[in-house]
């Protein structure tokens, strides 16, 4: 049995929505800590069942499920906000200008702009604990035993086998850890783009191979549905890499970069890891730009195959025009007074009702045709929706047979993918009643 204490300080970051949480264990004697510090790591924070004391209260829980009760209950709570709830009941897949209403909408309720990656309505999340940094007013290690100085100003030591940061001075920590702070941040950022262009590489994969299925479809609706889709997709896409570059610009700007704590050596590393993964994702949104550049290529095609078409069909009411107008010396021949007068009445009708039966004939074919490539188009949506929803049961079932997982992460783990679930399902209902 061991005892410590433990704090958690969260920074929220509007770009990229991102939550720095640090926790910081106080150790007070040196078993407590080497047991800490060789078992600490996501299995611990997950699956170790702590007893606290916040007060006069005790509670039982993983460090873990501290965190999800702070996203899911107060940050994101999807499982108790009405106006939360209400932006996901009130989104229509059948509606264009839906996805934009609850983009919106949530960002109004939950201070969160999600990016649109296509037809994606997910918010992706991601975690990880980084290095450690210790305050070792204790001595318990021996900083010159494998750990190099890597601060011109300040007492702070790197392991050259682990990678974590040894602080001697609890007076320095501070500053130290602004610093480290800001080199998270900052990578932070780069791996939430990241996201964001892996959402967007998996929904163009997806529907590229849709599409080449579907390339000799007769689907004007289809069709029409793709040129707009890839329309809005380029211009989501736009707004997100305006904002990227904006925020990038920001931050080069400032000297959130500047490492002043540590010494030159130490800095530059940082700079060089930031450095390598900006440029990989500079490439990755090159490539997803020209990726939906190419997508658009059959939309267009397709578009002046039916320009041609269309102009076919102007020709042809063309002749039937010319016939009607070859059809006026026969209106001569029914005013002739040889004629009586009912044949007169019949011929007159029977020629003014065929450019009305030929126009209304056309009509009601054209809308009969657009309504069942309506109901194709609505059925395709629903395959994705069905997907969506398979994944949320898989999900449910995986974290229930999980017995790595203590009771209280699983309850709010299958709360949440439970609640996507009964959302999906609305979804999915909205799409059958259109079918129909």
């Amino acid at each position: 049995e061991c005892h410590f204490q433990l704090d958690a300080n969260i920074e929220f970051i509007s770009e990229r929505c991102i939550l720095l949480v640090e926790f910081v264990f106080d150790l007070n004697d040196k078993n407590t800590f080497e047991i800490f510090y060789n078992k600490l790591n996501n299995n611990l924070m997950e699956q170790k069942v702590f007893t606290w004391k916040q007060g006069e209260e005790r509670l039982e829980c993983t460090i873990d499920s501290t965190m999800n009760n702070f996203l899911y209950k107060k940050f994101y709570p999807i499982e108790t906000d009405r106006e939360l709830q209400k932006a996901y009941d009130d989104f229509d897949p059948t509606e264009k200008s839906s996805i934009l209403q609850w983009k919106n909408k949530i960002n109004e309720v939950a201070g969160i702009d999600p990016d649109i990656c296509g037809v994606r309505l997910m918010i992706n999340s991601s975690h990880d604990i980084e290095n450690y940094m210790i305050v070792d007013n204790c001595n318990f290690f021996d900083i010159h035993d494998g750990f190099e100085k890597c601060s011109d100003k300040h007492s702070i030591y790197n392991s050259n086998t682990n990678n974590d940061y040894i602080c001697t001075n609890e007076l320095e920590v501070n500053n130290i850890v602004r610093n480290f702070k800001n080199y998270l941040l900052f990578l932070y950022m780069i791996n939430g783009y990241n996201i964001s262009l892996q959402i967007w590489s998996t929904t163009i994969k997806k529907e590229s191979d849709e599409l080449i299925t579907n390339l000799d479809s007769n689907n004007e609706v289809f069709w029409e549905d793709l040129r707009l889709k890839v329309e809005e997709w380029q211009l989501h896409f736009g707004s997100q890499n305006a904002t990227r570059s904006r925020a990038l610009s920001l931050v080069h700007a400032t000297d959130l970069l500047h490492f002043n704590s540590f010494n030159e050596q130490t800095g530059n590393q940082w700079l060089d890891v930031l450095d390598r993964k900006q440029k990989l994702m500079e490439h990755f949104v090159d490539e997803i730009k020209y990726s939906l550049k190419n997508l658009s290529t059959p939309g267009y095609a397709h578009g002046e195959q039916a320009l041609q078409k269309t102009s076919e069909t102007t020709n042809e009411r063309i002749l039937f025009l010319s016939f009607l107008a070859m059809s006026i010396p026969m209106l001569g021949a029914i005013l002739s007074p040889d004629i009586t007068i009912k044949i007169k009445i019949v011929s007159a009708l029977i020629l003014l009702s065929l450019p009305i039966l030929y126009f209304t004939t056309t009509k009601i074919s054209k809308r009969r045709l657009k309504r069942k490539d309506g109901i194709r188009n609505y059925k395709r949506q629903k395959e994705h929706i069905e997907q969506f929803i398979s994944y949320n049961k898989d999900n449910i079932k995986e974290i229930e047979m999980n017995d790595n997982l203590v009771d209280d992460v699983k309850k709010e783990s299958i709360g949440f993918e439970k609640s996507m679930l009964h959302f999906n399902q609305k979804y999915l209902d909205k799409l059958n009643k259109k079918i129909k």
